[in-house]
């Protein structure tokens, strides 16, 4: 009689010979392939992703900082425009007391 260790063992290599025709099969092999190709593909589709956003929050933070740029320029050339004013006044008054004079 064969003993139960015995029988244990010629399973366990059976098995093992299934397994290793299984995992070189070509059906298997092709499985695998298509399963890294479809895995490889939505990577690349979610690098592009987040790529995209990430160019787009640039972008974003580029805009921002030239609507500030431009609404300082407006600030100081009216803060100018305010100086040119008292000054021009200054001076008509400068040239008004030289004329009474």
């Amino acid at each position: 009689a064969i003993s139960q260790e015995e029988t244990k063992k010629k399973i366990d290599s059976l098995l093992k010979e299934k397994i290793i025709k299984v995992l070189t099969s070509q059906s298997f092999m092709n499985e695998l392939e298509s399963l890294v190709k479809l895995e490889t593909k939505k990577t690349k589709q979610f690098v592009l992703k987040e790529t995209q956003a990430h160019k787009l929050k640039l972008l974003e933070e580029v805009r921002k900082d030239q609507e500030e740029a431009i609404y300082e320029r407006i600030k100081a050339k009216e803060h100018l425009e305010k100086i040119i004013e008292e000054n021009n006044r200054k001076i008509q008054a400068q040239q008004a007391s030289i004329v009474q004079e």
